[in-house]
């Protein structure tokens, strides 16, 4: 490999501190960018977490709504099942009132 000239040489050291000396510039730009891209994270999250806690109240809502309204529901069908089952008994009741009464005879 040939040997660099000390031209050559501080000439490529001239390059590198240059871009050193462009760092801290560009450090600083990254961390601005890193602190607005947490910001806007944290505000999206913020906003992402009050919209879901709207959503769950709305569906805890809902389903609370439901429920009254199945409540409802199982007490008319209750109150229906109980008229049947009381007019059950009362048609088996009829039935074993007519299998007591003697048989009565046809004329023909």
């Amino acid at each position: 490999m040939p040997r660099q000239t000390i031209e050559t040489r501080v000439l490529a050291l001239d390059e590198r501190v240059t871009e050193l000396e462009r760092l801290p510039d560009r450090i600083d730009h990254l961390t601005s960018q890193a602190s607005q891209f947490q910001a806007e994270t944290r505000a999206e999250f913020s906003a992402m977490r009050r919209d879901m806690g709207h959503r769950f109240d709305a569906v805890e809502k809902t389903m609370h709504e439901l429920h009254g309204i199945a409540m409802t529901k199982i007490d008319e069908l209750g109150g229906q099942m109980r008229a049947l089952h009381e007019d059950v008994i009362d048609r088996i009741a009829k039935i074993g009132e007519g299998a007591r009464r003697p048989p009565t005879r046809r004329t023909r």
